[in-house]
C-alpha cells in the first residue's frame, strides 16, 4: 500500500481477513484503504464489522459516519458521531460531525449553539468560522458571516476559499466594491480569472 500498489494490498488483506476474518487492524487497514478508493459500499461493510465486533473503535465509527454523510443519511451518521463522543468526549471530528449534521437536517439553531461552543474551545480554528458563517448566510444574518468570514480570513490569510465566500457574501449584501476587492485577491492568489468573470461583471 506504501508503494502505492493498492490492488495488492487489497488483495493481501482479504487473503489475511480469510485466514482471521475477525482481525480488526487488518480489517480498519482494508476499510481505511477502500474509502481513499472511493469504494464506500465495501469501506462500509468493513467498518460496520469492526464496531460489530468492538463497539468502542472510534476510528471505524468516524469512517462510517463519514460513508452515513456522503449517502446523505445525516440521522444515522450522528448517531455514531455521538457514540464517539460517548467514547472520547474532546474529539473534535466527532464534535464537528454533529455539527454538519445538524446542519443539514436544518437544525440551524443546535448547530449554531454547537459551533459556539467549539468556537469557544478552539478560537484558532478558521473553519469553525467559515461554517459557522455559511449558516449565518443562510440565514439571511449577513452581518455577522461578514464577521465570521474576517476571523476566518485572519486565521488563515492563504485560504483561497474563504476570500471567495466572503466575497459571495459581499455581493449578496450588495457591496460590490468588497466583492471585487475579494475576487481580485483571490485572481492574485492563483484563482483564474476566467473562473470568476461572472462574478466580476455583476460587481460592476
Amino acid at each position: 500500500e506504501a508503494k502505492g500498489e493498492n490492488i495488492k494490498a487489497l488483495e493481501s488483506y482479504t487473503l489475511s481477513l480469510n485466514i482471521a476474518p475477525e482481525a480488526i487492524p487488518i480489517l480498519l487497514l482494508r476499510a481505511n484503504l477502500y474509502l481513499s478508493l472511493g469504494n464506500h459500499d465495501k469501506s462500509f461493510i468493513d467498518y460496520s464489522k469492526i464496531v460489530e465486533l468492538n463497539h468502542e473503535n472510534t476510528e471505524a465509527l468516524l469512517g462510517r459516519a463519514y460513508i452515513y454523510m456522503q449517502r446523505r443519511q445525516y440521522a444515522d451518521a450522528r448517531l455514531d458521531y455521538e457514540r464517539v463522543i460517548s467514547i472520547i468526549p474532546d474529539n473534535y471530528m466527532a464534535q464537528l460531525g454533529i455539527v454538519v449534521s445538524c446542519h443539514k437536517m436544518q437544525n440551524m439553531n443546535e448547530a449554531l449553539t454547537r459551533l459556539s461552543l467549539m468556537t469557544d474551545k478552539y478560537p484558532d480554528k478558521a473553519e469553525l468560522y467559515s461554517i459557522r458563517a455559511d449558516i449565518e448566510m443562510e440565514a439571511n444574518a449577513i452581518e455577522l458571516a461578514i464577521i465570521d468570514m474576517n476571523k476566518a480570513i485572519e486565521l488563515e490569510p492563504k485560504n483561497t476559499n474563504y476570500i471567495l465566500t466572503r466575497g459571495y457574501i459581499h455581493l449578496k449584501n450588495g457591496n460590490k466594491r468588497l466583492a471585487r476587492n475579494d475576487f481580485e485577491q483571490a485572481i492574485s492568489m492563483g484563482i483564474p480569472r476566467s473562473q470568476l468573470k461572472e462574478e466580476l461583471k455583476e460587481c460592476k
